[in-house]
């Protein structure tokens, strides 16, 4: 999870959906319907984006732009596999990208 600095809120405050910039599960692809409804209860809440990244698969796919009109969901589903780069939206605007390998690849010493 992907949680803007908290250190200037109280310090018993814990993170809301409006602090999460991203939620990233490690999943199984054999389950959709589950995973539909875990992406359907994070956009709920108005998480900004979600990533389920499925190790067996070697992929990530990535949900953006949350919508609560009629059944809550994503707008935007993306699915990055091997040698692909996933953009990532940082807290104040920053943006980066990692490389979908390197984060679904075991490698020894890991």
């Amino acid at each position: 999870m992907l949680v803007r600095d908290l250190r200037d809120a109280d310090s018993a405050a814990f993170p809301t959906p409006a602090d999460v910039s991203l939620v990233v599960d490690v999943v199984q692809s054999g389950v959709p319907a589950y995973l539909e409804l875990i992406a359907a209860a994070y956009a709920a809440g108005g998480v900004p984006a979600y990533w389920q990244v499925d190790l067996a698969a070697g992929r990530i796919e990535a949900f953006a732009d949350p919508t609560r009109v009629g059944a809550p969901g994503y707008r935007s589903r993306q699915a990055y596999g091997p040698g692909r780069t996933i953009p990532v939206a940082l807290p104040g605007g920053l943006r980066t990208s990692l490389i979908v390998d390197d984060l679904v690849t075991a490698s020894p010493g890991r």
